[in-house]
């Protein structure tokens, strides 16, 4: 093109235009689980905690373990080799690659950094705001998501839900488009055009002006005030804010649930705060009534599954990342443990359907987390030792699939292969993201942050079009792959 002074401005791309083969029998339903920064060890560990062994064989498999079909999962972005979470969660909803830092969009000219979104909060991003930068990262051409080819296409319904804020990369990446995934205000004003049929989540603090009773000890992180929860209900959405009334809700047509400012807590600290442990108290803070993963995805499906033409339904556990970047390891396999137990919902729902494909899946691998053995007494128990009990001894006396406390005496061995290695945090102790949870509490800073890596993940899955799902493939891959599942053409219906 030639600019307005008169100087000439080209540039060149390559475009892979993939066909679709329908699949003979059609999908009507999908519903995606990812596990956000969940690899190979992250699973192993689960069904360690979850399933115990017996004479060197588990004593049960994972629900993910039970799929018919099982592949890897390659993640780089498109430009660098370790993905961030808005890229590699963008290929499953676009079926492109994106740069790190955005989600829905192809990279331009404009922005720090050639478009590069730098600000790791929202505190800088509202100065960027004031500045009028902000319209740098929203400008980019975008890349029409899964939910809308969807909903365009097939008037199928959609439901995102996560533990973490409904404008993270990971729900953003079907409901939003940036180039600066950490620019959550004005994801939410994306995430209300989107309007998917269920939002469950956290994030409150990015939808209100201060002064809302949702945000109880936190601040706002609008600079405006727009009351983005109340347009939600002037369109008709059932809004809950808790475990008990997302419970006993019935048959809302839209269902918009906010259970937590920032992000909800992990499952262990859920579990513990029900049981009157101190330190998960301080973790919940005033938000004790958080629901469970496993209760979120039967509300979604209950509400989603009322439209005859079908639904794409997303499921993200987020906190699996959150707790490996603070080298919090235990926590993290808990809300393994917990998206398993949400796949097994699922699984139970879609058991006499025979139209629905589940697929299980991560975005990338966080912390280069590894399964070194059995501690005992502090100390690695060696496979060569005459007399060692080389297996670990968790129970589950009471069969909620977790183990009765995370402290076994032989325990699993749990250590990192990412920068400035750590201790793992015990436990018992307060969440190293504590004042990401509660804003009152504090604890001492944590001394290194674990990375992403570049490792495969697994994919597994179930149902009509599982058989796809059967080799290694681009993370872009899985976009087709799902596609063909519902046996999609390019006319629509």
């Amino acid at each position: 093109l030639t600019d307005s002074d008169g100087s000439v401005l080209s540039a060149e791309v390559n475009v892979e235009v993939l066909p679709i083969a329908p699949e003979p029998r059609a999908a009507k339903n999908i519903i995606l689980f990812i596990g956000d920064g969940m690899g190979v060890a992250q699973r192993t560990a689960a069904r360690i905690l979850s399933k115990g062994l017996t004479a060197g064989r588990f004593n049960g498999r994972l629900e993910m373990d039970t799929f018919e079909a099982n592949g890897f999962v390659m993640t780089p972005s498109r430009d660098s080799l370790v993905t961030d979470s808005s890229p590699s969660a963008a290929a499953y909803a676009t079926g492109n690659k994106g740069d790190n830092s955005g989600h829905g969009v192809f990279s331009d000219n404009t922005g720090p950094g050639g478009g590069r979104a730098t600000p790791r909060n929202n505190a800088a991003a509202a100065v960027m705001i004031q500045s009028g930068l902000v319209p740098t990262f929203v400008d980019n051409p975008r890349v029409e998501n899964i939910a809308e080819l969807l909903r365009r296409t097939r008037r199928m319904s959609i439901g995102l839900v996560s533990t973490f804020s409904l404008t993270d990369s990971t729900p953003g990446a079907f409901s939003s488009h940036t180039y600066g995934r950490y620019f959550n205000s004005q994801i939410a004003e994306q995430v209300f055009s989107s309007s998917p049929e269920v939002l469950l989540g956290a994030g409150t603090r990015y939808f209100v002006p201060n002064g809302n009773p949702l945000l109880g000890n936190f601040a706002s992180q609008r600079n405006d005030a727009r009351n983005i929860v109340e347009e939600f209900k002037q369109r008709g959405y059932t809004l809950v804010s808790t475990a008990a009334e997302l419970r006993s809700v019935k048959e809302p047509g839209k269902l918009l649930g906010l259970f937590h400012p920032a992000q909800m807590a992990s499952r262990l600290d859920r579990m513990e705060s029900r049981r009157g442990n101190a330190n998960a108290r301080t973790a919940v803070g005033q938000f004790p009534d958080q629901p469970d993963l496993e209760l979120m995805v039967e509300k979604a499906l209950d509400v989603l599954s009322r439209n005859r033409d079908g639904f794409f339904l997303m499921v993200e556990a987020a906190n699996i990342d959150r707790s490996l970047h603070r080298h919090d390891p235990v926590r993290a396999i808990y809300d393994t443990i917990e998206l398993d137990r949400a796949v097994g919902v699922a699984k139970r729902w879609a058991r006499s359907r025979n139209d629905t494909l589940i697929v299980v899946t991560g975005d990338h691998e966080t912390a280069g987390l590894v399964l070194p053995g059995v501690v005992e007494n502090g100390r690695l128990v060696s496979r060569f030792e005459a007399g060692s009990v080389g297996f670990t001894n968790y129970e589950d006396r009471d069969g909620d699939g977790f183990p009765d406390v995370p402290n076994a005496s032989r325990g699993l061995a749990l250590d990192f292969g990412t920068f400035g290695r750590a201790e793992p945090n015990p436990p018992d102790a307060l969440p190293r993201d504590l004042s990401d949870l509660n804003p009152d509490a504090s604890r001492e800073p944590v001394p290194t942050y674990g990375e992403h890596t570049a490792t495969d993940i697994f994919i597994a899955a179930s149902g009509p079009g599982s058989r796809l799902f059967t080799s290694v493939m681009d993370n872009t891959e899985v976009f087709f792959k799902m596609l063909q599942a519902l046996a999609w053409k390019s006319s629509g219906r």
